[in-house]
């Protein structure tokens, strides 16, 4: 690496030291400025199925996120790699590609990450294709290694067995296939960034939840009351018929008010939810029918402009 001098096996130059130290110190600012904060803001909205303010924190998370993910990322490719490099005298020193050019998640995959992405062909997707395997088979058990070892990084220091982040890993297979019409253009690009900006954010929400409630282990009733509510949440944002998840009853159901209906009430019917009165589906139907059809989007999305349904 240019610029780089190695003094002997033991220690490296003082700039070097100064750029990493620079590096990680960058990272920790980033994170108690900016993620904690935002992280630590969303907990509420998360908890409460507040849709709005959910998608609002995930926002604020993304960027600062990212900035992290790119400094790990500098420090670990271009500094560590590279010194390490010098100390053993090892010529290959492309560590990675254009990743940021991507317009196809299967390319990032196979940019981002190249002395790991060599490894895995080499040891495990041609001695599995020279077997007889198809090409899809060994790549899908590629990211199953990969999604295992990604969960492990996780659930060791957070004691938390979620499987978040193999669930993300394995959704890479998916996605890879999404985005593969769109290899070489600029849609492709927009794609792949905005999957890598608010997947990450997304996942360390979710874990960052668990650690602030001391919930760990498999999934627990808690987690299934946090998914109800915002799945209640998303249908009364747009306004739409979703199933009626499992909640418990709230107060102003049980007063006979305006709010949730009891899942004992509804889903022994295998009824639907609306999501602005959670009312059966099929008492709106009847009272759409009565006034002569639909009232237009803003009535539907009435949540979104401020205001009630118009007349």
């Amino acid at each position: 690496m240019h610029g780089v001098r190695v003094q002997g096996v033991v220690g490296f130059d003082d700039d070097i030291n100064l750029l990493v130290a620079g590096l990680w110190a960058g990272i920790f600012i980033v994170a108690t400025q900016y993620v904690v904060p935002s992280v630590g803001n969303t907990f509420s909205p998360l908890e409460n199925g507040k849709v709005i303010h959910i998608l609002e924190g995930v926002m604020k998370i993304a960027v600062p996120n990212f900035i992290i993910w790119l400094l790990g990322f500098y420090a670990i490719f271009h500094v560590y790699l590279n010194i390490l490099g010098e100390i053993t005298c090892f010529a290959d020193r492309q560590f990675y590609r254009d990743w940021w050019n991507s317009t196809t998640l299967g390319y990032f995959w196979r940019s981002w990450n190249l002395p790991v992405h060599g490894w895995m062909v080499a040891h495990v997707y041609l001695p599995l294709t020279n077997r007889g395997w198809r090409k899809s088979s060994a790549s899908l058990l590629i990211f199953f290694i990969s999604a295992v070892l990604h969960e492990l990084v996780v659930i060791i220091p957070f004691w938390n067995f979620k499987l978040l982040a193999f669930g993300g890993m394995m959704a890479q297979v998916l996605l890879i296939e999404v985005t593969k019409p769109f290899k070489g253009t600029q849609t492709g690009n927009v794609i792949f960034w905005l999957t890598i900006m608010l997947g990450q954010p997304m996942i360390v929400l979710l874990y960052a939840r668990d650690y602030h409630l001391g919930v760990y282990g498999p999934w627990t009733e808690a987690d299934t009351k946090t998914i109800s509510k915002i799945v209640l949440g998303f249908s009364q944002t747009l306004g739409v018929m979703m199933p009626l998840p499992y909640i418990s009853p709230s107060p102003s159901s049980r007063r006979g008010g305006g709010g949730i209906h009891p899942a004992s009430d509804v889903q022994g019917s295998g009824a639907f939810v609306t999501g602005r009165t959670g009312e059966p589906a099929g008492a709106k139907r009847q009272e759409k029918n009565a006034s002569g059809g639909s009232k237009g989007l803003r009535g539907r999305f009435g949540v979104l402009f401020g205001g009630g349904s118009s007349k």
